[in-house]
């Protein structure tokens, strides 16, 4: 007499899958087991096991109320349209084209966490220590408008008796108009030292040492 091989069905009971732990195996439809779990939040449901070992399914449905319930809450704080105007930069604006917001930082509540434990306040932005990297936690800080001005890609660094500065903030330092120093350093070719020494005319007649 032949043996009738019966595969057998493996036991996820007491097994946890993001909110829902397998209480025991229910039935079977084409081809898909259905098992009951309970949810972290005591409802207690049948879903198909595979959808749940995926993470298609985390829940009874409560985590996906919850979120939305969080993003209402939150989508008119300053804090939450500076984590979506970050999201779109990234996604369309061509000048970003190679700056990516981070997997943790896509979801809001982690962008948010990060923020009030780093220094966030509604009169500062947000800014790329190094402006060529991604928007991730090592790399971004909260600055008021000067200190991000003078960290924008367009910014000259300048090397000046022997101290480094932006060209906006040597301009501030010197009391110099910065559109005619730059024009001097880009359209003239002036060295930093002709640039920065050289008399400024002044429309009044009046000329201005550097």
């Amino acid at each position: 007499m032949s043996k009738i091989n019966v595969r057998k069905r493996k036991d996820y009971s007491g097994i946890k899958f993001g909110k829902l732990t397998a209480l025991q195996y229910k039935y079977s439809k084409n081809n898909k087991s259905y098992w009951s779990f309970i949810c972290e939040c005591g409802n207690i449901v049948i879903k198909n096991v595979s959808d749940v070992k995926r993470g298609k399914v985390i829940s009874c449905g409560c985590a996906k109320k919850q979120h939305l319930k969080s993003k209402h809450s939150n989508s008119h704080t300053r804090l939450y349209i500076c984590w979506k105007s970050m999201k779109r930069r990234c996604s369309t604006n061509k000048h970003y084209k190679n700056i990516q917001v981070c997997d943790e930082w896509n979801n809001y509540i982690n962008f948010k966490n990060w923020a009030l434990q780093n220094g966030y306040s509604d009169n500062l932005t947000l800014d790329r220590i190094d402006y060529t990297g991604d928007y991730e936690p090592t790399n971004c800080r909260w600055v008021n408008s000067i200190q991000q001005n003078n960290n924008k890609s367009n910014n000259i660094t300048i090397t000046y008796k022997g101290k480094v500065q932006t060209l906006k903030e040597w301009c501030n330092e010197l009391d110099l108009p910065y559109s005619t120093i730059w024009y001097r350093l880009n359209r003239l070719n002036y060295s930093i030292e002709e640039a920065f020494e050289k008399e400024v005319e002044h429309k009044y007649g009046n000329n201005k040492r550097s």
